[in-house]
């Protein structure tokens, strides 16, 4: 059995399984706020808005956004309510992004 467990590993290899883990979380909760207000991921509207400047993408500008929503805590170990986040994004989008881009409003 080839597992994670079956090894010893450096402080260093951990640390950066740790990073790699904490990236992978903001992109994931990141995708599913973009996908919960019906945002697409890979379009570029929101960067100019939430910061002022372009980000990459639409996810970027989300991920961007979550770091800076979530502060100094560790993503690995704060306590994850995604009803708050969500609201607290759409809050943050309605603030922020004109009302004409919204469709129907």
């Amino acid at each position: 059995m080839n597992g994670f467990f079956n090894k010893p590993h450096t402080p260093e290899e951990l640390e950066k399984m740790a990073e790699q883990q904490r990236r992978k979380l903001f992109r994931d909760y990141s995708n599913h706020l973009c996908s919960w207000h019906g945002i697409d991921p890979h379009g570029g509207l929101l960067g100019p808005y939430l910061h002022r400047e372009p980000c990459g993408n639409n996810l970027e500008a989300t991920v961007r956004w979550l770091k800076d929503y979530v502060g100094v805590q560790d993503i690995l170990a704060v306590y994850i309510d995604l009803d708050e986040w969500k609201s607290a994004f759409k809050t943050e989008l309605c603030n922020k992004i004109p009302t004409e881009f919204w469709g129907d409003e």
